[in-house]
């Protein structure tokens, strides 16, 4: 396939999305569409997710850039690589999720735990942290918002 193809059908896939998030009428049968879709397509990019059960999914670089994420879970979950940067993420959980490689650049995170997550790799540049648990998550490379690189657990 040529790369025009994979962009074509990228941009097609995350404008279908973006369309299934913006209804207004989401009922709970139509969330475990919601989720199928975001694990399916790998992208989420200025979108709205609220109240969702994303624990133990595989979201490996899930693009998550410059949305609002309010009451979810993504505990135990693989999230290597995801791009949360710009994004406001209000009671989130990450407990015992992969995040190695995650980048929180820029984002908005109030409320959010990490206990027991990896995030080995992991960038706060310019982050905002208010009520933020990172108890015992493993830090190794990890960049975090005041400009300093934690290896406590390299």
């Amino acid at each position: 396939m040529h790369e025009f193809q994979r962009t074509l059908i990228g941009w097609c896939q995350a404008l279908l999305l973006t369309t299934l998030i913006a209804l207004p009428t989401f009922a709970s049968s139509q969330q475990v569409d919601l989720e199928t879709e975001i694990k399916a397509l790998g992208t989420c990019r200025d979108c709205e997710i609220n109240d969702t059960d994303l624990s133990k999914q595989r979201l490996l670089g899930m693009d998550f850039r410059d949305s609002t994420l309010r009451n979810v879970d993504f505990s135990n979950g693989y999230l290597m690589i995801a791009m949360f940067q710009n994004a406001e993420l209000v009671s989130v959980s990450f407990d015992g999720a992969d995040l190695k490689g995650a980048m929180f650049d820029d984002a908005a995170l109030t409320g959010v735990t990490f206990k027991g997550a990896n995030l080995t790799g992991a960038t706060f540049d310019g982050a905002k942290f208010v009520d933020v648990d990172i108890e015992g998550a493993t830090l190794c490379n990890t960049q975090l918002p005041d400009d300093m690189t934690d290896n406590s657990d390299c």
